[in-house]
């Protein structure tokens, strides 16, 4: 059982910076992320990269790409070979909160 606490962000209509984790420390990560907002929905981009000289590398994981209002989503990430993960986010009004929790393994 993890007590990590979790981070509110504030996810504005264009791409918002959730997290960015240093990847080689652990072999896989949980990302949880719970749209805050009654009205709006969210929608996550997860980008990784092998090496810190490279562009980061976008995936949706159908999990994370619309987020409902008051839901949450819960994800495992590999990070085998990975140097760098980073979650981003989009809300489709004028800005809303999120709830983020991060544990690596």
């Amino acid at each position: 059982m993890s007590n990590a606490p979790y981070t509110v962000v504030p996810v504005a209509p264009t791409p918002t910076e959730l997290f960015t984790i240093d990847a080689l420390s652990m072999r896989a990560t949980a990302v949880q992320v719970t749209n805050l907002d009654a009205v709006q929905t969210v929608s996550c981009t997860v980008f990784s990269r092998l090496d810190g000289r490279m562009p980061w590398a976008p995936s949706s994981l159908p999990d994370l790409i619309s987020i409902p209002p008051l839901e949450s989503r819960l994800v495992q990430i590999d990070l085998t070979r990975l140097t760098e993960l980073q979650v981003t986010a989009v809300a489709s009004g004028a800005g809303c909160d999120v709830a983020v929790l991060t544990v690596g393994v």
